[in-house]
């Protein structure tokens, strides 16, 4: 959004402003907009780093305009324009309580943070029927190594399109966290990268200690739990926008979004209750809580729970001499959770910067 204003009741303005500053807009119609922006960080305050098991180089894709359809005397194209430049980096971790409770800070951006000292305890629910725009923020990659600062690159209005928690037996957790950019690239051959990875708390399979999905989270599968995969989708749309420029000025949350998937298989057969669950009709509700704590202290845990939701699908499968379930638990908005779920992360991190 942009602003201009004249006139002899403006007052003079002092630049550059200092932070924090609070931006309000007042339509004529009554309507009220409130922003306030805090101090931007430095590069020297990145002192550490979240380091995955992989990293994809952030790769520039054009949409393009042409004349293909004109009647000129070719049978194709004779003229191309670039439309629209968009940026995509995919990152994959070893799970974190960190890296995990930082994508989700920055996907839903809503974040209630309370606790004085290690641990704290960040709640995060789903952004509210009005949020239009995910929170943005900015990326620098390289290679950190001597003579290649022409690899510093930095990517901004960086938004997460989705991540994906994957859980194997007792393997690490895996967590696939996919981010789009506005197609920019700056170099920032100045650029300092920190000097040591952060201390995190990594999960493994044997960390679940609690898997319920029934009408009063009664039920403990955890004991035969054998995968669990979570995806949660903000399916970024780019609106038609007549500015000038290539770069994507906004992303916004796609249709219905951002959604929440959960998929798990257990030992069990249709004999289980669930599956008894899965064929009434007319349909029972059910809840759904997964826990994973690291059993440390200071406290370091994951917790969601989606209070409303359905079996959408309750499958038999042989997998050599078990048989399992696997199960696909639709989520429902509901009043309790203001959403489809609450996360809940324990970790030493005090605080996340998210949009005002």
């Amino acid at each position: 959004m942009a602003a201009k204003g004249e006139g002899a009741n403006l007052p003079d303005g002092v630049l550059p402003l200092t932070t924090p500053v609070t931006i309000q807009q007042q339509a004529t119609t009554g309507e009220c907009w409130t922003a306030t922006f805090g101090t931007a960080q430095a590069s020297g305050s990145l002192v550490d780093w979240l380091a995955p098991d992989s990293a994809d180089f952030g790769k520039r894709m054009h949409t393009f305009r042409d004349d293909g359809d004109e009647i000129n005397g070719f049978v194709g194209a004779t003229d191309h324009q670039i439309l629209t430049a968009v940026g995509e980096l995919t990152r994959k971790f070893q799970a974190s309580v960190e890296s995990m409770a930082w994508a989700t800070a920055l996907q839903l951006g809503t974040v209630t943070t309370t606790g004085a000292s290690d641990p704290f305890t960040h709640t995060m629910k789903w952004p509210t029927v009005c949020a239009l725009n995910p929170p943005s923020f900015t990326f620098n990659e390289g290679l950190n190594c001597a003579g290649l600062t022409a690899t510093y690159w930095q990517y901004k209005g960086c938004v997460i399109d989705q991540q994906v928690w994957t859980l194997n037996g007792k393997n690490f957790i895996q967590h696939d966290v996919t981010i789009k950019t506005d197609g920019s690239e700056t170099a920032v051959a100045a650029f300092s990268f920190p000097a040591a990875k952060a201390t995190v708390q990594k999960l493994i399979g044997s960390f679940v200690t609690a898997l319920k999905c029934d009408a009063t989270l009664a039920t403990d599968l955890s004991p035969l739990v054998r995968s669990v995969k979570i995806t949660m989708s903000s399916a970024v749309v780019v609106p038609p926008a007549v500015t000038t420029g290539i770069f994507v000025p906004e992303y916004q949350y796609g249709a219905k979004r951002p959604d929440l998937t959960v998929e798990f298989s257990f030992k069990a057969d249709k004999s289980h209750a669930l599956y008894t669950t899965f064929q009434a009709n007319p349909l029972t509700k059910v809840k759904f809580k997964l826990t994973i704590d690291a059993g440390t202290t200071p406290t370091r845990k994951v917790d969601i729970q989606c209070d409303q939701g359905i079996i959408a699908s309750c499958e038999e499968k042989s997998v050599g001499n078990e048989t399992q379930l696997d199960v696909k638990f639709e989520e429902e908005h509901n009043s309790t959770d203001a959403g489809p779920a609450i996360i809940v992360f324990n970790n030493g991190q005090n605080g996340y910067l998210v949009a005002a």
